[in-house]
């Protein structure tokens, strides 16, 4: 478990499929900054709050990891530089 401490104890106490953002974000391959983000977005849906933490359900992050992503980064300039 990435949780360490008391934190891990009530984190695996809760039911089992309920995780971290910082679990989601490693499951995902991103930070836990754009976990947090998504779920700002409604993106991800949040469970409920532990401490100051959200707990994600881990079937609906992976489900999420899943979909087929857009394109990246800025659209491109429609004007050509010679």
């Amino acid at each position: 478990m990435l949780l360490s401490g008391r934190l891990a104890v009530i984190v695996s106490r809760v039911a089992g499929k309920e995780i971290s953002t910082r679990q989601a974000a490693k499951i995902l391959g991103v930070t836990d900054a754009r976990v947090r983000q998504l779920i700002k977005e409604k993106k991800l849906g949040k469970k409920r709050m532990l401490g100051r933490d959200w707990l994600l359900d881990e079937d609906e992050v992976r489900a999420f990891g899943k979909q087929p992503r857009g394109k990246r980064g800025a659209p491109r300039s429609r004007v050509r530089l010679k």
